[in-house]
């Protein structure tokens, strides 16, 4: 026979065979038509051959089948034609078969799970295409479904276009690295890429969804990491954003458990300096700007709010703390107002707000600055330090010190260990005429509080002077203008000694080159001007004396006394008011010592119960209004 490209091998079912062959002769190339009904073999021979044809037992060997009739060959209901085997019946093999082109199994595919175990290890069914596989799929030459459906024969990579992978039992890669249940639990060991977004939940559900770690059996959790995108630039930010609706979600950190919450930055391991921090509210392209909340805890019971605490960093070793620092640090922003303030409330009264310096169980309490701005470099005015009332165009502001109890409340400067700088306390400048400044004690239902101006005291015994107005302008110390009533009585008095002699009051004119200034006391101008009353203290054993003395001339005379009114008489007393006091034993008037001289230019003059005395050296004039002596000289 010829020999051919192609092998066929055909499984009988039983030892007798009917069959129409059609084959060529290769020595003649002669065609011929063999009919047989029965073919036995002897029994020593199991085969019978036929030309290059081989039948053995239910086994038939053809190297070659050609068709004469262009209609194809047929073997018992087999069609084998142009390359293709038509079996209208069952197709059943016991080994392996190899199809170099499409397989169309009308009536399906079964492949049995072994000898007598009437189950199948491979289906294909006939009318749906679903294949059932018992155990492993090797397709050693990849697989193509219809253009949808591939994977490679060498690298087992697969893709389906535009299709569902239905895996109803759940999915494994190696064993445990990924694995995706019949429940939709999806584990991985490995890193979860995804380019688009990401979303929980059902669309109908509301329903709380976490997004967490599993629960370790060690001691301590490890971190979980919620990281932007890296870039060579600047990378990606990481945003939160609660849902949408008419009202807007909240964002909440850690659970419902009464725990404490640290919310930073790691620490860095480097020498480095720790990075900013910033929280930002919302910034507006044409509007205002969004606010920034930080609200403690609210009490829903009889217990106190939270507190919002705002604690700077400290430092170990030789380093100071940080700062508390409000307003923006940018060089280009910060030249701007800040307030520090309360929201507005509406329809009641604003409430207490306080600014506290710290508390201690055991020792002093914590110092509590309010310091102005400094200058840094170059030249200017350190700030201003300003406390205000709540502005009124009507009413009157009120600045209050110190706390409702009956404690001392000290306002002074900080020692410094050079000589103390100048403390000035102004009223209000204006355009016009300037405010007025009102220091006052305080008020009582019995005693009003006293106004203390003291000066500052000195080890060495050399306190301060208080010095009131400019030097430059006159200065005037007065009492406000009362109406409608008598005006009150205004007393300036010296130092009281309830175990000693009393302090000395002066008032002295200043010093100058060409002249003094003068002292003038003056009673006030009305219908009847105003008295002025000079008075010795009174005493028990001696009243206190009155001393009128002109100034001393170094070169030139002295200065000289003048006691003078317009009209009126002049009224020197020096009579005890003591009904007990022994006669003659009053104060006397005494115009000297080393007076020049003396002018009375108005009469008349009455000495009541006194003498004139006129000393001169030792010798001295006595005029009395007794009769025997009236004029004495030296007693006599």
């Amino acid at each position: 026979g010829i020999a051919a490209d192609c092998f066929f091998f055909f499984v009988m079912k039983g030892v007798s065979v009917s069959l129409v062959l059609c084959f060529l002769v290769a020595s003649s190339f002669q065609y011929g038509i063999l009919r047989v009904e029965e073919i036995w073999s002897n029994d020593n021979i199991p085969q019978v051959k036929i030309e290059d044809m081989i039948v053995e037992e239910s086994q038939i060997f053809i190297d070659y089948i050609e068709d004469l009739s262009g209609g194809g060959v047929t073997v018992e209901d087999i069609l084998f034609s142009d390359g293709s085997i038509t079996i209208p019946g069952d197709f059943q093999t016991c080994c392996g078969v190899e199809f170099l082109n499409a397989l169309n199994a009308n009536q399906g595919v079964f492949a049995d799970a072994g000898a007598g175990s009437n189950e199948f290890s491979f289906t294909i069914d006939d009318n749906t295409g679903d294949v059932f596989v018992l155990s492993d799929v090797r397709a050693q030459g990849g697989i193509n479904a219809s253009n949808r459906f591939f994977v490679d024969g060498i690298t087992g990579e697969t893709r389906i276009e535009e299709g569902l992978v239905r895996a109803n039992g759940g999915l494994l890669v190696q064993e445990d690295q990924l694995s995706l249940s019949a429940d939709g639990d999806i584990t991985t060991a490995g890193n979860v890429q995804v380019a688009g977004d990401v979303f929980f939940g059902e669309l109908s559900s509301n329903s709380p969804r976490t997004i967490g770690r599993i629960e370790t059996t060690d001691s301590n959790g490890g971190s979980t990491y919620l990281v932007g995108q890296d870039a060579a630039e600047s990378g990606g930010d990481l945003i939160l954003e609660p849902g949408d609706g008419n009202t807007i979600g909240n964002i909440f950190l850690a659970s419902s458990r009464n725990s404490e919450l640290f919310f930073g930055r790691s620490a860095l391991s480097n020498s480095d300096n720790g990075g900013r921090t910033s929280f930002l509210g919302q910034n507006s392209f044409s509007a205002n700007g969004g606010d920034l909340f930080f609200d403690g805890g609210n009490s829903g019971a009889i217990g106190f709010g939270g507190d919002i605490l705002l604690a700077p960093g400290l430092a170990s070793l030789d380093g100071r703390p940080g700062k508390l620092l409000l307003g923006s640090t940018n060089s280009v922003e910060a030249g701007h107002d800040v307030l520090v303030g309360r929201s507005t409330v509406e329809g009641v009264s604003g409430t207490l707000t306080t600014y506290k310096g710290q508390s201690s169980t055991d020792g002093a309490g914590g110092s509590f600055y309010l310091r102005a701005g400094d200058v840094v470099s170059g030249t200017g005015n350190p700030g201003d330090l300003i406390l205000t009332a709540g502005v009124d165009g009507a009413g009157t502001q009120t600045v209050f010190l110190g706390k409702n109890t009956a404690t001392r409340l000290n306002i002074r400067r900080v020692e410094t260990i050079e000589a103390g700088g100048a403390t000035f306390v102004y009223g209000q400048n204006a355009t016009g005429t300037g405010g007025d400044l009102y220091f006052r004690g305080g008020s009582g239902p019995e005693v009003s509080g006293d106004l203390y101006l003291v000066p500052g005291s000195s080890v060495t015994g050399n306190p301060g002077d208080i010095v009131l107005g400019l030097a430059s302008d006159a200065v005037e110390v007065r009492r406000p203008v009362v109406g409608g009533a008598a005006a009150g009585t205004t007393t300036i008095s010296g130092q009281e000694g309830f175990d000693g002699v009393g302090g000395d009051l002066f008032f002295i004119g200043g010093d100058g080159i060409s002249q003094g200034g003068d002292v003038v006391v003056l009673g006030g101008e009305g219908i009847t001007g105003g008295n002025i009353d000079v008075s010795g203290g009174n005493g028990i054993n001696l009243g206190g004396e009155v001393t009128i003395r002109a100034g001393h001339g170094g070169q030139r005379n002295g200065g000289e006394v003048t006691i003078t009114t317009a009209d009126g008489p002049i009224s020197l007393s020096t009579i005890s008011t003591n009904d007990q006091a022994v006669p003659g034993s009053s104060g006397s008037v005494i115009v000297g010592p080393a007076a020049a001289r003396l002018y009375v230019d108005e009469v008349p003059i009455q000495i009541i119960d006194a003498d004139i005395v006129i000393m001169a050296g030792n010798d001295v004039v006595t005029i009395s209004a007794d009769a025997e002596p009236v004029v004495s000289f030296n007693g006599a």
